[in-house]
């Protein structure tokens, strides 16, 4: 997580690379599903849209790839109604960026309603293996219906990926303003180069 400021404006950037310098399997398969949520949720910014349902559909989308992953089972939306989202992802998508790292706007640090051009976001989707949330969740008798306990335990080691870039909405649409590489093939790249 690294933040900057120029002329008085932040900026607020995640990657997530490999140690070893190369992905394995889990890792991969955690890093692509993030990175899914986030092109899917920067897709829907730009003006008008309602921050609160792209955060939802970013929740619903972080679901549907834990079940595709086999580590969570069921309906995506009965899963995120559950509360299982929060599991993997306990925080919104993101929020506004500008004079503070967390700039406040008339609803607080995240947008409140819509989208309006001039507005800088942060778009900031994650999947985290943290015992904390999962263990009681594996003992509760709602959640754990929801939980694959044999690949959870298999991808704990993965630890967590976040993946967050910088995005203005503009009249037309939405320009990301976060330019460092994110996907898998890029990031191996740079570190084969180091």
């Amino acid at each position: 997580d690294a933040g900057a400021e120029w002329r008085g404006y932040t900026a607020d950037i995640t990657r997530t690379f490999p140690a070893g310098g190369k992905f394995e399997a889990r890792r991969r398969a955690v890093y692509e599903a993030v990175l899914d949520v986030q092109v899917r949720a920067i897709a829907e910014m730009r003006a008008g849209a309602n921050w609160q349902m792209v955060g939802a559909r970013a929740k619903l989308n972080t679901v549907q790839n834990l079940i595709d992953l086999g580590i969570v089972r069921g309906n995506a939306q009965d899963a995120v109604m559950a509360g299982v989202c929060g599991l993997f992802l306990p925080h919104s998508l993101g929020h506004l960026l500008g004079l503070q790292v967390h700039d406040v706007g008339p609803g607080g640090p995240v947008p409140d309603g819509s989208l309006e051009p001039g507005h800088v976001v942060t778009c900031e989707p994650g999947i985290y293996f943290v015992d904390g949330l999962l263990e009681p969740a594996l003992e509760d008798r709602f959640l754990k219906d929801f939980l694959v306990r044999d690949e959870i335990e298999r991808f704990k080691a993965v630890g967590g990926v976040r993946i967050e870039d910088n995005i203005a909405i503009t009249e037309d649409g939405a320009e990301n303003l976060t330019t460092c590489p994110k996907t898998v093939e890029e990031i191996e790249a740079i570190c084969a180069a180091a």
